[in-house]
């Protein structure tokens, strides 16, 4: 009986290698497409969204950011230019003096608790025309006619304003002092049917006081109405 021999065998450094997979490498390459897209998104939110919410940009203006991933496949490169607002655009600032900025109506002016029949924020008439942003007194002859004081706190530079009788008052005229910190800045002797402006410096001035007193003749009667319309503190 014959023997058959068994099938030849490849040695084992003859076996062919199986091909190493190339998962890896294209998962790196996503990765690096995703690590890329993640800090242009980034570079976008810290120059527009954020500084858009109130919060600054960690960035400096005027700045090229390239942001650089490399992999085993391929190497993403993104790159973002912004120009940066200037800080403090569009925002407001105080006044020279250092008190308020701007502009207010002394009828929002709180009066000092030593005035004596002050001014306060009425509806008036001058010479026909209505006055809605003014503020009005009686003024008396013998009771200390009117007595008011405002803090200005050296915040402010002018005064303006119309003075005049309201056209429903008494015949009768009426003086009008306007002081800040004891120096008298205008003296106004009003009559009835004419309106006089007002426009003085009060820059630095701490105390602005406003006094009317109608004539002695008035025998302690009821007086005309002074009015001080659109009376301004800027």
């Amino acid at each position: 009986m014959s023997t058959v021999p068994p099938p030849p065998t490849d040695p084992p450094e003859a076996r062919p290698t199986p091909a190493p997979t190339r998962w890896p490498e294209a998962m790196n390459g996503v990765a690096s497409l995703i690590s890329a897209g993640t800090a242009l998104l980034g570079l976008v939110l810290g120059f527009f969204v954020l500084p858009a919410a109130g919060v600054p940009s960690p960035v400096a203006p005027n700045a090229t950011t390239t942001v650089a991933v490399p992999g085993p496949v391929t190497t993403v490169t993104a790159t973002a230019t912004v120009t940066a607002a200037p800080q403090g655009a569009g925002g407001s600032s105080a006044s020279a003096s250092g008190g308020p900025s701007g502009a207010v109506l002394l009828r929002d002016v709180p009066v000092l608790p030593e005035s004596f029949n002050p001014l306060s924020a009425h509806q008036a008439t001058l010479d026909g025309k209505s006055q809605d942003d003014a503020v009005t007194a009686v003024s008396y002859a013998n009771a200390g006619g009117v007595r008011t004081y405002y803090n200005l706190g050296r915040g402010y530079r002018k005064l303006t304003g119309l003075l005049g009788l309201d056209d429903s008052s008494r015949n009768m005229e009426t003086d009008v002092s306007i002081e800040a910190d004891g120096k008298r800045l205008q003296f106004v002797h009003l009559s009835l049917g004419r309106t006089t402006p007002i426009d003085v410096d009060v820059t630095g001035a701490l105390r602005l006081a406003i006094t009317c007193t109608a004539p002695r003749s008035s025998n302690g009667i009821e007086g005309p109405t002074v009015v001080f319309s659109g009376a301004t503190l800027s």
